[in-house]
Formats: structure tokens, C-alpha cells, sequence
């Protein structure tokens, strides 16, 4: 979705298969199982980031960056972004070299060199000047956004599709829109058919490019940001093992939406979830292995109700729910040394009418500069989670808990700072939201709470708080039944809940 100009179009083929399977919530009346093991509080905050707009021209990233967008990020306490390498735009260059200077901010570089233009060329020495321009701000890379439904009309009226021009030099549009179509002269002759395929021919080069230069050794390059999760799936056996052979990327990725629905849902086009067989998780751990790191480079929600011939969008008061469990799962489920970027941190522009969603996926600010409620939910959430010392090096704990009255959607992750307080992470995975209809504009919905019961071996002092909630990051009591040294009850709505636990 990043960087472009056309609407994307998302076909949401079984929404409400998903929604069914949440309805019917089993409940798992004693969960024993051995101490789970802590994670650190400081990996959490590190797998969170942002995508932003700084190299094109709306408003808000043009005009009120000192004002409004580097403000916003430091209050946040997000430390990652995901744009787009633009060399041409000095001011772009000089604001993530401010972000990273006096906020500790790193980039995650989009490198498109599928343009307006279509030549489709990676001329190796424009590639290193280009990611070199950013360094030190730069800690990964990857080759060109959503290029397996990127698309264009040709003079003739007829569609093509991503093309790569595989290090060549002359491929121009009026190759592309001759009337035999593309040349397979200078064109891998399997993108005349499978889009897929050439960006993955475009991964290669960039991979080797960036790792012939030592002075990039500290530049990650990711898989391609493919949009839709399938499109890993294309290749047979010996596709894939050439490219393990050649090798295209060190860290996995990919996009991920939901279409409108919970954190684990994502009912876009194939009904796949996160860690599916024929999720996007799958198809990157098929290229790189198990157990690599993944970088999702985009997630999230726009805030127009109406019913979209494509991605379904939330309320402000859902999104607030849903984008800190979104981060949640991104932790929960990849790999350690993940990271997911939510798209994106500010709405394009004023439009009051909602003529376009794409003006409104801005998941912390309104074009205006004002903030939505996940912008609070996530500055609350780090604020609660924040390390005083988070380089200091440990070895997170475990903690003996037993669960009960749980229902099966309830998730959960255990975290632990440097001076050995845990934080217990727990969230109901349903929906809060009925996403719109053909029929029916999108509602908010409130799910009763989930009564759950934990059990600790040790006497523990316990805080309970809830991010997404008006207590922000403040203890609370709204959500405790009762309590005692070695025990607790809540009512876990379908929100997150932060359980510090202080062990005697």
C-alpha cells in the first residue's frame, strides 16, 4: 500500500467465515503447564514500528514534521519507521536524519525501483549510493512495494503486470506497450504471466548488490513486501531452491491485513491466519527456514465505514483496540527479532466525506495533527513496558501460573524487564467490531469479558493495566474481581490487559 498513487483494490472473499469461527467461544476450565518462560520487556518495544510518508507530498509529512510528526513519534516512543528511498528529496533525507540524531529512530527503506516510469532497472551503483545516502539511520531494506498486485494500462488499453528488467539497460515504456506486449528479450520471460516471479528475480539483485559492498554488512535485506500472502506459494521446489541458492534476502516479509477484523484473522482472499500452512509466515520460512526473523512491513486499518469494494475499515474506538494486539501477535507468533510496522502514523489529508479510504489509514493521527485512541494505547503500552535499562543484558525468568476459566481466544505473552518485574500480557482475541456489509455500515461492538483465574506459586504483588482504556497508563482495579498474594481474577475484555507481577 505504501508509496502507491492507485487505489489498491483488496478482495474480501470470506469475512464472515472468520467472524463465525469466533463466535463460538469453548472454554478451557484449568490450563497447567510448565513455567513459562519470560521474554524481555525491551525485545517487545524494539519489534514495534510505524510506517510514514515522508517523501511525498501531503500536509501533514511536508509541512508539520516539526510541529507535528517528530513530536508525535517522541511522545509515542515508537523507535522504527518504514518509508520510501527517495534521493531526490533532500528534505526527506535531512528529516530521518533528525528522527535517528535526537530520537534514536532507525528506517526501514522501501527500494522501488519499479517507478512512475516502469524501467525497471537496478543499476548496482545507484543502489549502494542511494541506501548509503541514509546510513547510519538505515537497518533494512527491501526491493519494491506490493509488486505481486502492482498493475498499469499500457496504450493499448491492456494490463501489465510487475516486470524486471534483471540488471539490463533500455527497457522503456514503449517497449512495454507495443503491441506483442513485453520483450522476454530483457525481460525474465516468467513475468509475462507471474508478476511474483520477477520481483523475486528483483530481490536477488538487490541482495547481491547491497552484499557486495562491505561497508552495507549491517544492512538487512527482507523478503519482498509481497501484499498478498499466497504469492510465496507460487514457486515449485526448484524455484525455491535456486533461490536459496543464490540467496535473496536475510529476513523474512510480507503484508498483512485483516480486512477489518481482529488481530488473528485475517480472512483476506484465503482465509489464511499468521503461521497457516499458506500464510505469509509459511511462504518466507519456505525461502529463509525456520525460525528467521520476519519484517512485516505493513498492517493496519482505515476509518471509513462504508462498505469497500476491498478492505473493510474499523472505527477509531476498535482501531485503538486492535492495532497494541497487533503488535501483540506480531511478538506472540514470529520469530525473535521480528518487527511490524503498523501503516501508518498519519492520515493524508482532510476529507471529511470519506471520498477515498485511502486518505484515512493513519493509525495514530488525523490529518489535522490530532490523535486517535491508538495513539494514546500505544504510548501507554510502552510506557508500561519501557525498560529504565534496556541494553542491560540478562536472562529473562520463567513464572509458574496456572490458568483457568479461560476461553480458547485468550492470548497471552510474559515479559520481564531488567530489574526482574514480569508483565503478564492478556487479551481476548475476538472481535469489537462488525465490519460492514453490502447492506449494513460498520458498528461497534462491546464483547462480555472473559472471567479468568490465575493461580501463582509464588506470593507475587500484582498492578493490572489496561492501554487501550481512559486509565492509560495508570494502574486500575476496574478490571479485578479479587485478589490475593498468590492469586488473581479478572474480567479480560477483548482489549489488552497488562498484569505486572513484582514475585517476593
Amino acid at each position: 500500500m505504501l508509496y502507491n498513487s492507485r487505489k489498491l483494490v483488496r478482495v474480501l472473499i470470506s469475512t464472515s467465515i472468520c467472524a463465525a469461527s469466533m463466535a463460538g467461544v469453548a472454554v478451557n476450565p484449568s490450563a497447567q503447564a510448565d513455567p513459562i518462560p519470560a521474554r524481555t520487556s525491551a525485545s517487545f518495544v524494539d519489534s514495534m514500528g510505524v510506517g510514514t510518508h515522508l517523501d511525498c507530498p501531503f500536509p501533514i509529512y511536508r509541512d508539520d514534521f516539526s510541529s507535528v510528526i517528530c513530536p508525535a513519534l517522541a511522545e509515542m516512543g515508537i523507535k522504527h519507521i518504514r518509508d520510501g528511498v527517495s534521493v531526490w528529496s533532500p528534505l526527506q533525507i535531512s528529516h530521518i536524519q533528525y528522527l535517528y540524531s535526537h530520537l534514536g529512530i532507525t528506517d526501514f527503506l522501501v527500494f522501488d525501483c519499479n517507478g512512475d516510469n516502469h524501467t525497471n532497472i537496478l543499476a548496482p551503483d545507484k543502489v549502494t549510493s542511494a541506501i548509503k545516502t541514509y546510513l547510519p539511520e538505515v537497518d533494512a531494506i527491501e526491493c519494491s512495494n506490493e509488486p505481486d498486485i502492482s498493475s498499469w494500462k499500457d496504450s493499448n488499453g491492456a494490463a501489465r503486470y510487475y516486470m524486471y528488467d534483471n540488471l539490463g539497460g533500455g527497457a522503456v515504456d514503449s517497449i512495454y506497450d507495443s503491441a506483442n506486449g513485453w520483450d522476454p528479450g530483457f525481460c525474465d520471460p516468467k513475468s509475462r504471466n507471474d508478476g511474483a516471479h520477477a520481483v523475486v528475480k528483483e530481490a536477488e539483485d538487490l541482495y547481491s548488490i547491497v552484499k557486495r559492498d562491505a561497508s552495507l554488512n549491517n544492512v538487512k535485506v527482507c523478503m519482498p513486501p509481497f501484499a498478498n500472502p499466497a504469492s510465496y506459494l507460487r514457486y515449485s521446489a526448484a524455484n525455491i531452491a535456486q533461490m536459496n541458492a543464490v540467496g535473496i534476502a536475510d529476513y523474512g516479509g510480507g503484508h498483512y491485513y485483516t480486512g477489518g477484523l481482529c488481530a488473528d484473522a485475517d480472512c483476506w482472499r484465503h482465509d489464511l491466519v499468521w503461521s497457516s500452512p499458506n500464510g505469509f509466515i509459511a511462504g518466507s520460512e519456505s525461502i529463509k527456514g525456520p525460525n528467521t526473523p520476519v519484517y512485516v512491513g505493513e498492517t493496519g486499518y482505515h476509518n471509513d465505514l462504508k462498505f469497500q469494494n476491498g478492505d473493510q475499515g474499523v472505527s477509531e474506538r476498535a482501531a485503538g483496540i486492535y492495532i497494541p494486539l497487533f503488535y501483540c501477535e506480531a511478538f506472540r507468533q514470529l520469530p525473535a527479532g521480528s518487527r511490524l510496522y503498523v501503516y501508518e502514523l498519519a492520515d493524508h489529508q482532510a476529507d471529511p466525506d470519506m471520498t477515498d479510504d485511502q486518505f484515512h489509514y493513519g493509525a495514530y493521527l488525523r490529518s489535522d495533527g490530532s490523535k486517535k485512541p491508538a495513539f494514546f494505547a500505544v504510548k501507554n503500552l510502552i510506557s508500561i513496558l519501557r525498560d529504565p535499562k534496556p541494553d542491560k543484558e540478562f536472562a529473562p525468568g520463567k513464572l509458574a501460573v496456572t490458568i483457568e476459566g479461560a476461553p480458547t481466544t485468550l492470548h497471552h505473552i510474559l515479559l520481564q524487564n531488567s530489574s526482574g518485574v514480569y508483565y503478564l500480557l492478556l487479551w481476548n482475541d475476538v472481535s469489537v467490531f462488525n465490519v460492514a456489509t453490502a447492506s449494513t455500515p460498520g458498528s461497534d461492538i462491546t464483547p462480555a469479558p472473559a472471567p479468568t483465574s490465575l493461580q501463582f506459586k509464588n506470593k507475587s504483588k500484582f498492578a493490572v493495566y489496561a492501554p487501550s482504556s481512559s486509565t492509560g497508563a495508570a494502574a486500575t482495579t476496574s478490571y479485578t474481581k479479587k485478589m490475593s498474594s498468590t492469586s488473581i481474577t479478572l474480567n479480560v475484555p477483548a482489549e489488552l490487559l497488562v498484569l505486572e507481577i513484582k514475585t517476593k
